[in-house]
């Protein structure tokens, strides 16, 4: 708000001199979350009424999108952040996007120009995972071949198991149960999404 706490402000002695400046800093703070998480969020609105000035939704990418943001955090090297640059064999990149853009309704199988972003950063992590493990092999030019995804039965492994490991942290079977019905009956839309 642009204004320091009053509880903060009282907190200091007389005796102190205050150590905090009242000018307010140039800081900007980027929130990524799940659309289910954003309830919570709403409710620090009351004291940081500002939370919500800019807001931007992310929705499936066009497939030159989806491209662009596998290919190019590639080739970013940067020691603060820990990550070494690497590349992607010629067909590999090719053949992620053809698996992401092909959507499974019911039984029918279609092909779009869409990814959907949640997928998108599950394959992609699975690739830091063979990068890293290229990497602590004593690898130095790693290069991520399409054989290193296993083709479309290894990237909807990679789905599968993501899926897999959060119904796990359930607990009880009743739970498990309970969230598979839910997440595989009904929370598919009529248009099969």
């Amino acid at each position: 708000r642009g204004r320091i706490p009053k509880n903060l402000r009282d907190s200091s002695t007389l005796e102190q001199e205050f150590p905090h400046n009242e000018i307010p800093s140039h800081v900007k703070i980027i929130i990524a979350m799940r659309e289910d998480f954003l309830g919570q969020l709403e409710e620090m609105s009351r004291e940081i009424p500002d939370i919500f000035y800019n807001r931007f939704r992310l929705l499936p990418l066009k497939r030159e999108q989806a491209k662009q943001a596998i290919e190019n955090p590639a080739s970013i090297e940067d020691e603060q952040f820990g990550t070494k640059s690497f590349r992607y064999a010629l067909e590999t990149v090719k053949v992620m996007l053809n698996f992401l853009c092909r959507q499974q309704k019911r039984d029918q199988v279609s092909v779009t120009d869409e990814v959907e972003p949640f997928q998108l950063q599950l394959l992609c992590q699975h690739v830091e995972n063979i990068v890293r493990k290229n990497l602590e092999q004593g690898f130095t030019n790693v290069v991520v071949s399409k054989d290193d995804l296993g083709g479309s039965a290894g990237m909807r492994q990679v789905l599968q198991n993501f899926y897999n490991d959060q119904i796990k942290r359930l607990g009880s079977f009743l739970n498990k149960k309970r969230a598979r019905k839910l997440c595989e009956n009904g929370l598919i839309s009529v248009s099969d999404r």
